[in-house]
């Protein structure tokens, strides 16, 4: 069972992180709501936003695949296997935040390069940040301590004049 305190933390966390894609132009909308949720999914503009306070400790990402409210129900899709309006992933921390797409995350958990890890509620997989970083290209937009970080690869060209 999710403690008031962890369910705060993760609401402060969702807040930061609509204020990094607002940002940039993305307003998302939260639903917070369990009927909402359940029916339109987690935000209005199809962004999830997962917080993994684990991120810097084991070096991985945690993304979900299935839960259960206890031990006694069978596990259920959930995360990016959810069938919702979900397009986005932000997940991370308060140090670095990376934006997924829902379909890249779903190919790369299906394929057995990512170790698979279960607890009594949860069932994932855990992407290496190494992974993340060698294949750049997953990655949408990147936030490191609240800036949006732009590889020299991934800035937009200049404009030529004559």
């Amino acid at each position: 069972m999710i403690s008031k305190e962890e369910l705060e933390e993760s609401a402060k966390f969702q807040d930061y992180v609509s204020d990094l894609l607002y940002d940039i132009g993305i307003p998302i909308n939260l639903y917070t709501s369990f009927k909402y949720q359940i029916e339109k999914g987690e935000s209005r503009a199809g962004v999830e936003i997962k917080y993994d306070k684990q991120l810097e400790k084991t070096g991985n990402i945690y993304i979900e695949i299935a839960e259960r409210h206890s031990i006694n129900e069978p596990f259920v899709a959930s995360g990016i296997m959810r069938k919702d309006n979900t397009i986005f992933y932000a997940i991370g921390n308060y140090e670095h935040v990376r934006l997924f797409s829902k379909k890249q995350l779903q190919i790369l958990a299906r394929s057995k390069e990512f170790k698979r890890v279960q607890t009594d509620t949860s069932m994932g997989v855990l992407m290496p940040i190494e992974y993340v970083e060698k294949h750049s290209g997953i990655v949408i937009v990147e936030w490191i301590n609240g800036k949006r970080y732009e590889k020299k690869e991934q800035q937009t060209s200049k404009v030529r004049t004559k």
